[in-house]
């Protein structure tokens, strides 16, 4: 079984400019799990 993305995503400025994402999936167990990031450019 693969992961399934549950949302597009989110992407935002963070309050000291840098740029963040979020996104929700579904792990290969059926676990509701979020991957955040961030970085200086979008």
């Amino acid at each position: 079984m693969r992961k399934k993305l549950l949302t597009n995503g989110n992407v935002f400025k963070r309050t000291d400019g840098r740029w963040g994402g979020v996104v929700w999936y579904m792990d290969e167990q059926g676990e509701r799990k979020r991957k955040s990031f961030s970085g200086t450019t979008k």
